[in-house]
């Protein structure tokens, strides 16, 4: 039975009667990446033992980082699936994704030597981070192509540093020119206003409407009221062309160097998604650990005969919600049925509540808020009968 299919056997009814969704929900908000958080709100249900006993103890490793103090480091990871896709169909990317690129191929880097300096405390969440290719070949040149505000530098290519001098050269001749324009006698009297503009991205003078004839020129357009025509002045339109020229350029170069870069990922792309989803992985181990030390869970074992015991068991969802909650041992063997019983509001559907949410937590690799040493069996399938609507905050229940 696959992870798909176990989900499955979770009835919409049992989820809401248990608060499992509730639970996902806040295991959800200890996650760091948006990947880790959709995965964390449909968290597969495991049947097999090994695979639950592996998932308890990385749990139990990443736990252990948190109990010193050495929370691992998850900054700047976004989730690049659009960007790959993008790739995929032979698309360029543009700066925005280049740098979350490297930014989370950096920060699956940090992780990895984080994990691997920690080795002997956490050895198997270790060979999960040696699994991350830190790709700096990848990410140093997208990080050495930028600026601080995230835009090409002029040092992103030799090409690009001339061809952006030669075009503040020529922005800085024309603007010179304008000014000795404005000044002239011959050109000032005609003017709107002493100032110059630019109109389809050309240079131009604000020229009186009826004097539009005064300055020789081309024409690119008028003002709002038709008061102001705007004109280039023949005098700078060789310049203006050149400008126009070279800023084309500029733009031809700085969309190969986005190829550039874009290939550079597009050769590493199985390296990229699988560093993606070992990131997504530790996320979510990093979120159930840190929700059992909210919970002062202990692990669990699994029993082979059917027994349950759970020792000072108490309701999760009330734990996080901040309720004063009684512990419950609760013991049932093998082949034994219990029936609880008790006035209302005295703490059955509780208890019979925490039974089954954590039968869920175990099989989803969960540390119990229990005892430690507390154990249950994989029940392969869970099921609840409540009368109608329960409130375990205003003590409401018929169960």
């Amino acid at each position: 039975m696959d992870n798909n299919t176990n989900i499955e056997t979770l009835s919409a009814k049992c989820r809401a009667a248990l608060g499992w969704g509730e639970l996902l929900s806040h295991l959800a908000r200890l996650c760091h990446t948006s990947r880790g958080q959709g995965r964390a709100l449909e968290l597969p249900l495991l049947c097999d033992e090994a695979e639950v006993e592996g998932e308890l103890e990385l749990v139990a490793q990443a736990r252990a980082l948190h109990d010193q103090g050495d929370s691992p480091p998850f900054g700047s990871v976004s989730d690049l699936s659009q960007p790959l896709i993008r790739l995929r169909k032979k698309g360029a990317l543009e700066a925005p994704d280049l740098i979350q690129v490297a930014e989370t191929l950096e920060a699956g880097a940090r992780l990895r030597n984080f994990l691997m300096e920690r080795q002997e405390l956490c050895p198997d969440l270790c060979r999960v981070a040696t699994r991350i290719a830190p790709l700096w070949d990848v990410s140093g040149p997208i990080r050495d192509s930028f600026d601080d505000r995230g835009e090409l530098s002029d040092e992103a290519s030799p090409e690009l540093s001339r061809l952006r001098r030669r075009t503040r050269e020529l922005h800085d001749n024309l603007t010179r020119r304008m000014r000795t324009l404005m000044e002239e006698p011959s050109v000032q009297k005609w003017l709107q206003d002493k100032f110059y503009t630019q109109r389809e991205d050309r240079y131009v003078l604000p020229v009186r409407a009826d004097s539009s004839s005064r300055v020789e020129g081309i024409v690119h357009g008028s003002s709002a009221s038709g008061q102001t025509i705007f004109v280039e002045p023949r005098e700078v339109v060789t310049v203006n062309n050149q400008l126009k020229v070279a800023e084309m350029d500029v733009l031809r170069e700085e969309l190969r160097i986005y190829l550039q870069l874009s290939g550079y990922v597009r050769e590493e792309l199985a390296a990229v998604e699988l560093n993606q989803e070992l990131l997504e992985q530790l996320d979510l181990i990093n979120a159930r650990a840190r929700l059992a030390q909210a919970l002062k869970a202990g692990r669990p074992r699994v029993s082979h005969d059917g027994s349950v015991e759970l020792l000072s068991a108490r309701h999760p969802l009330m734990i996080l919600s901040g309720a004063p909650v009684i512990p419950n041992d609760l013991r049932l063997e093998p082949g034994r049925g219990l029936i609880v019983t008790g006035p209302n509001a005295g703490g059955k559907t509780v208890c019979l509540k925490t039974t089954g949410l954590l039968a869920l937590m175990l099989r989803a690799g969960m540390h119990l808020p229990a005892a430690p040493d507390s154990h249950m069996p994989l029940y392969p399938l869970v099921l609840t009968e409540i009368g109608d609507d329960q409130s375990l905050e205003q003590s409401l229940s018929t169960f």
